[in-house]
């Protein structure tokens, strides 16, 4: 017989959330070492949790958005962890000043509202040809998966292909200037093409001084990411702006056996691109793979995940999935060493993103 306790997913984040409602730093830091010591979370998602310590916020919806991905056993044993801290606050640190008080007045928003149709506009920049360099074999294979997931995720679906610096910043004006997006939910952006990375001393964030190849030269993304601030484009306001960049941001790839766990962690992101998700193929420095015929690992892998799981799973758990995927595909260099490809997000979401409302 069915418990009649048992709670949907939507209950139980509303119910984790309230139960976290208040937590500092020094509680999560409590919170993640007691999932990590008694095996309620991995290595990985224990640096991916401390790689956001600097936000409550963030850390508090990661927190939960990892506890729901467990066996209702985990969770039920989260919970018990999280009601202690209700009714014995010595588990936890005492909180200094007025700071309980204020985070009580905090709520926490559980997603973003996903109700209209279409979702909004999937528009995909197909840099294929260039005037100056080698064309891009498999960018075709990967417009077209992409083209038919975000018909089935309800958005519509705009390509273009080998624009010039200016047909694509002139695309993108048009997207922040012109579209009306009061009628949409959200908004993604795809490149496809070829990129780089120039190293910038005394720079730390990872999208910095990354460049895309336009047909007739290098475009620096931040112009495109400009666009779309709540400044630049009211009607996104307050909505998720989700980029997917599939382009080399150098020519490595790293050894299996340098991976450190603090490589898997989404990144920390800049206040100003609040609402953004920017998801790259590969980090700073490291080249992204592509098959000439199936198309990029990380697009393969992508298109493959949410198709899969977009029901059921929000974006930033599925990009967590299509992280462990694309890491899991190894080639062997010449001297036989093992080398993989690692993606990287850059997660600046106030809140989880389904694609169902």
């Amino acid at each position: 017989m069915a418990s009649k306790n048992k709670l949907n997913k939507d209950e139980m984040e509303k119910l984790l959330l309230n139960l976290l409602r208040g937590a500092t730093n020094n509680d999560l830091d409590f919170i993640d070492k007691k999932l990590f010591d008694q095996k309620m979370i991995t290595r990985n998602e224990f640096y991916q949790l401390r790689g956001t310590a600097n936000n409550v916020y963030m850390r508090i919806m990661d927190t939960v958005r990892i506890m729901l991905g467990k066996s209702e056993d985990t969770i039920n044993k989260f919970g018990e962890l999280l009601f202690s801290r209700q009714t014995k606050p010595d588990l936890f640190i005492p909180k200094q000043g007025n700071n309980t008080q204020s985070a009580e007045k905090v709520t926490f928003p559980l997603r973003y509202e996903m109700n209209k149709s279409p979702h909004g506009i999937a528009a995909i920049f197909k840099q294929e040809l260039f005037d100056n360099g080698p064309s891009r074999p498999g960018t075709t294979k990967d417009t077209e998966k992409l083209s038919a997931l975000f018909t089935t995720l309800n958005y519509e679906v705009q390509v273009h292909s080998s624009l010039t610096k200016a047909g694509i910043l002139w695309e993108i004006t048009k997207y922040s200037k012109v579209t009306n997006h009061d009628y949409y939910d959200s908004f993604i952006c795809v490149f496809l093409c070829h990129g780089m990375r120039e190293l910038e001393p005394n720079k730390d964030s990872d999208h910095s001084a990354t460049f895309i190849q336009a047909r007739d030269g290098e475009l620096d993304q931040k112009l495109i990411y400009d666009h779309f601030t709540s400044k630049n484009c009211p009607s996104l306001s307050d909505k998720p702006k989700i980029f997917f960049i599939e382009a080399c941001r150098g020519a490595s790839l790293t050894n299996i056996t340098d991976f450190k766990s603090d490589l898997f962690r989404s990144c920390a992101i800049q206040s100003e691109l609040s609402n953004y998700l920017i998801a790259f193929a590969s980090p700073c420095n490291n080249a992204s793979i592509w098959d000439d015929e199936e198309g990029s690992w990380f697009i393969q892998n992508l298109v493959e995940e949410f198709a899969s799981s977009y029901k059921n799973n929000d974006v930033q758990s599925m990009l967590t999935d299509v992280k462990r995927r694309v890491l899991e595909r190894v080639i062997h260099d010449q001297q036989g060493k093992a080398k993989a490809q690692q993606s990287i997000v850059l997660d600046g979401l106030q809140k989880l993103m389904y694609f169902t409302s």
